[in-house]
């Protein structure tokens, strides 16, 4: 039994050749859903799509199509029969909940294939409030531990860090205590993609560079090698610094 899970990433629709060149990728021809099918489907094997399709589609699919989660398309395209079902009880929120009635507003015009230029959403103390960009740097003073701030680009985001570092009192471009997310899996260092880790310690306080080139383009390398803490271990890494410099690397993230 295969349990493939947020399959609104899933497509079938293969990339150009630059796009390929870009990422690297491996595959036969290049349509993910058709290889993971070719692979995984037989008499003796059961597949489990689980996903939502008002969430991210697949790159490159046309009209957000969401191939994986979709009866009709397996039928037409690979002549399979499949059962649709879609959960409807909510678990994670409170019935009464701000946010739940308003992420359903955004379903709402997502299912009615609606574009609104500005969504008004219902404010609850302490639950859902809208404020202004100094009483955010306020309200994460307060509660360090428990706060989480989410932003919709990468370039907001490292804005965002920078405010916030220096808020912390942090001062350089790593700093002990700073916490880092791993956004690929390092199994040879046991750390999974989504995990936080903690600086113990900065080992080298100058950084190494290195010019590389990959995917026909020169990238710049600096590393920072710290020490850092993650599940009561003390684990030495290279930290890729260009993602904590620069506005737009991350837009050139796929060649590392």
């Amino acid at each position: 039994l295969y349990i493939i899970d947020e399959s609104s990433l899933i497509g079938n629709t293969a990339p150009s050749k630059d796009e390929l060149a870009e990422r690297h990728l491996k595959f036969s021809d290049e349509k993910l859903l058709k290889n993971f099918l070719s692979f995984a489907c037989s008499d003796e094997n059961k597949i489990i799509f689980v996903g939502d399709p008002c969430q991210l589609s697949a790159i490159n699919e046309k009209n957000e199509l969401t191939p994986a989660l979709s009866k009709e398309y397996f039928a037409s395209k690979f002549n399979l029969e499949s059962n649709e079902f879609t959960l409807t009880e909510v678990i994670r929120q409170k019935p009464n909940s701000v946010i739940l009635k308003n992420a359903q507003i955004v379903r709402n015009l997502i299912e009615q294939n609606k574009i609104s230029p500005q969504i008004s959403f219902r404010e609850k103390f302490d639950e859902f409030e809208y404020i202004y960009e100094q009483e955010y740097l306020d309200l994460y003073e307060e509660n360090i531990e428990d706060s989480i701030v989410i932003s919709r680009s990468n370039r907001r985001t490292l804005t965002l860090s920078k405010q916030l570092r220096e808020l912390l009192g942090f001062k350089g471009i790593l700093d002990k205590g700073d916490k880092l997310l791993a956004v690929k899996n390092c199994y040879h260092k046991d750390i999974m993609n989504g995990e936080f880790v903690s600086i113990s310690s900065l080992l080298k306080m100058n950084s190494s560079s290195e010019e590389v080139i990959i995917g026909g383009k020169t990238v710049n390398l600096v590393l920072h090698t710290v020490e850092v803490s993650l599940n009561n271990q003390i684990i030495e890494i290279d930290v890729l610094s260009n993602y904590l410099l620069d506005y737009d690397y991350p837009e050139n993230s796929n060649y590392i």
